[in-house]
C-alpha cells in the first residue's frame, strides 16, 4: 500500500469517527468518554505499528547508505513486494549500488592494466639501457683491449730481457682475461628473447653464438614431447644464459653441455660444465636450508626464477665442473598452472 493511500484512509476514518463521537456525546456522556479514550489507545497503538514497519523499512535505507559509504557495494536492500514509495526508494538504491560496483570493478581492471603496461615500459626501458651499455662496451672497451693484447703480444716479440719478457706476457694475459670476463658480461647484457621460438631454438642460437664467439664445444639435448607454457620457457632460457655467463666468466670452461628432459610427474633442466666450479660453491656447499644472499646476484636470480615456477634448483658438483639442474613439476591441465603469467623476466 502506498504512504499516500495510507494517510488517506487513516485520515478519513479519523474525521468519520470524530463526527460519530459528537452525536453520540450528547446522550452518553459518561460511556462516550470511556469509549473516547479506548479510541484514543487504540489509534496510538496502531499508529505505532504502522510507523515501527516503516521504521524499520527505512532503517534499512540508512543502514545500506553507511554500508555503501564505507565501500560494501555488494550489500543490497531487501524488497517487500508492497509497492510503495520505500519499495521504490530501495529498488532504486539497489540500482545505484550495482552500478557503483560495475564502476568500480572497471576501474580497478584499468588499473591492473595500466600497472601491466608500466611494468613492461619499465622492462622495455631496461632492456633498451642494457642494449645500448653492450654496444658501447663492445665499441669502446672490448676494442681496445684487443688492441691491448696484440701490442703486448708485439712487445714480446721485441723484448729482450727475461724480466721484461715476463710482465709483457702478464700484460697480454691479463688483457686477454679481462676481454673474455668483459664478452661474458655482454652476452649478460644482451640477453636475446625468444621471439617466437621454442626454447630449444632459442637455445640453440644462443650456444652456438657463445661457441663462436668463446671457441667452447656445446652439446644440446632435448626430450621435450609437448609444448612448455611461454612464461616458463622464458623463465628456463634465462637460468640457461645466467649459467652459461658464470661457467665462462668464473669456471674458465671449454665445454657446455645443456638438456632438457620431460617426465612424467616433472621437467629436468640442467647446464653442465667441464670448468673448475664456482668459488663461492666450493665455500659455501648449497642445500635446501641454505639461504643465498643478495651479494651473489646470479644465483639468487636464477634460485628465484626456480622457485617462481614451482620448482627447485640444485648445484651438483663433479669433477670435473659443475651441473645447475632446475626441476619442475608437471601439473595436469586445468590446475591454473600452466596458465599464462605476468612475470619479471
Amino acid at each position: 500500500m502506498r504512504l499516500t493511500t495510507t494517510f488517506v484512509s487513516v485520515s478519513v476514518f479519523t474525521a468519520v469517527l470524530g463526527f460519530t463521537l459528537g452525536d453520540l456525546s450528547e446522550h452518553h456522556a459518561d460511556f462516550m468518554s470511556l469509549l473516547f479514550i479506548a479510541l484514543i489507545v487504540l489509534s496510538l497503538m496502531l499508529s505505532y505499528l504502522f510507523a515501527r514497519g516503516y521504521r524499520i523499512r527505512m532503517g534499512d535505507i540508512e543502514e545500506a547508505a553507511i554500508l555503501l559509504s564505507v565501500g560494501r557495494l555488494q550489500h543490497r536492500i531487501q524488497i517487500f513486494n508492497q509497492q510503495d514509495e520505500i519499495d521504490r526508494l530501495a529498488i532504486a538504491f539497489n540500482r545505484m549500488s550495482e552500478i557503483l560496483q560495475q564502476q568500480v570493478s572497471q576501474l580497478q581492471t584499468l588499473v591492473a592494466e595500466n600497472q601491466q603496461l608500466l611494468k613492461k615500459a619499465e622492462l622495455a626501458a631496461a632492456d633498451a639501457e642494457r642494449q645500448r651499455l653492450a654496444r658501447e662496451l663492445h665499441d669502446s672497451v672490448s676494442q681496445q683491449l684487443f688492441s691491448l693484447s696484440l701490442l703486448a703480444e708485439s712487445a714480446l716479440v721485441e723484448a729482450k730481457h727475461d724480466a721484461l719478457k715476463s710482465l709483457l706476457q702478464q700484460m697480454a694475459d691479463l688483457a686477454r682475461q679481462t676481454q673474455r670476463e668483459l664478452r661474458s658480461l655482454l652476452l649478460h647484457l644482451r640477453p636475446l628473447p625468444l621471439a617466437n621460438q621454442s626454447l630449444e631454438e632459442a637455445a640453440e642460437q644462443f650456444l652456438d653464438s657463445v661457441s663462436k664467439r668463446h671457441h667452447i664445444q656445446v652439446h644440446q639435448s632435448f626430450h621435450v614431447h609437448g609444448s612448455m607454457p611461454e612464461w616458463m620457457e622464458q623463465e628456463l632460457f634465462r637460468i640457461l644464459q645466467e649459467a652459461v655467463s658464470n661457467a665462462l666468466k668464473h669456471a674458465d670452461a671449454t665445454e657446455i653441455r645443456v638438456q632438457c628432459i620431460e617426465q612424467e610427474a616433472a621437467y629436468t633442466f640442467s647446464i653442465s660444465d667441464n670448468g673448475n666450479g664456482l668459488p663461492f660453491l666450493a665455500l659455501n656447499p648449497i642445500d635446501e636450508s641454505t639461504k643465498i644472499s643478495a651479494d651473489h646476484y646470479g644465483l639468487l636470480s636464477m634460485q628465484e626464477r626456480a622457485e617462481r615456477m614451482g620448482g627447485r634448483i640444485d648445484w651438483i658438483e663433479q669433477q670435473p665442473g659443475l651441473t645447475v639442474q632446475v626441476t619442475i613439476p608437471r601439473l595436469p591441465k586445468g590446475d591454473g598452472a600452466y596458465d599464462d603469467k605476468n612475470l619479471d623476466c
